[in-house]
């Protein structure tokens, strides 16, 4: 007769009478990320799993399933459930940082925070439209592997040079009123400008989490064995298209030299940088290109064949419109094996 429904940003569980369309109640502040919920089998037990509180919250709802009354749901037990924490106390607390909603000083109405587009620290496929902020259509990219600022300055555009300077997307469309004092964000407010880190412990700890994002991604297209023989044929077109030139390193990238290159790939929906002319977008890194669709600044290509084909008419991106059609999947095997 009713949902139990986990809002992991707003770290409460909304109850919901499906039948006529209407909320009953909300269970606030029960812990950091709620994630998973079980009735036990007598219905007398509502399990709660806090992702970020790394605990179970047992909750009493059997009077209120025969009473409809909310107020009779009581709190009966909390569970430890990590016995033996991984990360380090700084990054665990970025981490909480990261999903938390309900903090005042990442959102303003409770739903917005890090998460919401980078869950895990992964993406979440969707173009978000950020020309309110000085940019364009971008596509959310993964978190997971970069190490932070290891592969150089954030975004599309590069408009950011450290992760703290992520307060600014936080006091701006997060609507979240920041770490940073008023004063600390003037003198700071510039991305590419005064710098942010150690100005605030928090904020320092959200930068921690997401430099602690150092593992790659196997790709399940790679045998055990190594590349397959398709993939080492595209490896060969890669080299000889001089697509080393700008996806450089080990890092498959030459965003730490701060260049910034036009692939054909700008539009009129491509906005600006900085709020002035867009002439160039970073040069993405290719690892973990099998699970991060769609693809280009603003997401214009479904798959990567859409990259070197259909997005690449003018012939900026390589000149792809002179090899073959097997050249061109033995290319795209290789990138989908990285």
């Amino acid at each position: 007769d009713y949902l139990f429904v986990a809002l992991q940003g707003s770290n409460s569980i909304d109850i919901i009478d499906p039948y006529e369309s209407k909320f009953i109640t909300s269970l606030e502040n029960i812990g950091l990320a709620p994630q998973g919920l079980v009735v036990s089998q007598d219905g007398k037990l509502l399990l709660v799993h806090n992702f970020m509180s790394r605990n179970i919250v047992v909750f009493d709802v059997a009077t209120f399933l025969k009473t409809h009354n909310p107020r009779s749901i009581t709190k009966k037990a909390e569970i430890k459930s990590v016995q033996n924490e991984i990360l380090e106390a700084k990054v665990l607390r970025g981490k909480q940082i990261f999903y938390n909603a309900r903090d005042f000083r990442m959102s303003r109405d409770g739903y917005l925070s890090c998460a919401s587009c980078h869950q895990e620290g992964r993406h979440d496929g969707r173009v978000w439209d950020f020309t309110d902020r000085g940019e364009g259509f971008r596509n959310t990219t993964s978190l997971v592997g970069k190490r932070g600022m290891d592969q150089g300055r954030v975004h599309w555009t590069a408009n950011f040079d450290e992760i703290q300077d992520f307060e600014n997307d936080i006091r701006g469309a997060f609507g979240g009123k920041g770490f940073l004092t008023e004063e600390q964000f003037a003198a700071t407010k510039d991305p590419l400008g005064g710098t942010k880190a150690g100005l605030n412990d928090d904020l320092d700890a959200l930068a921690a989490y997401v430099t602690s994002l150092s593992k790659k991604e196997v790709s399940p297209f790679k045998p055990a064995s190594g590349f397959s023989e398709a993939a080492l044929r595209g490896l060969r077109v890669f080299e000889s298209q001089s697509c080393t030139s700008c996806h450089a390193g080990a890092n498959f990238t030459d965003s730490a030299s701060g260049k910034l290159h036009d692939v054909g790939s700008i539009k009129r929906t491509s906005g600006k940088r900085r709020g002035e002319q867009l002439l160039g977008i970073d040069t993405p890194t290719l690892l973990g290109l099998w699970n991060s669709a769609p693809y280009l600044h603003d997401g214009s290509a479904e798959t990567l064949m859409d990259v070197l084909v259909s997005e690449n008419k003018s012939q900026l991106h390589g000149q792809t419109q002179k090899l073959s059609e097997q050249e061109i999947k033995d290319l795209v095997q290789y990138l989908k094996e990285l």
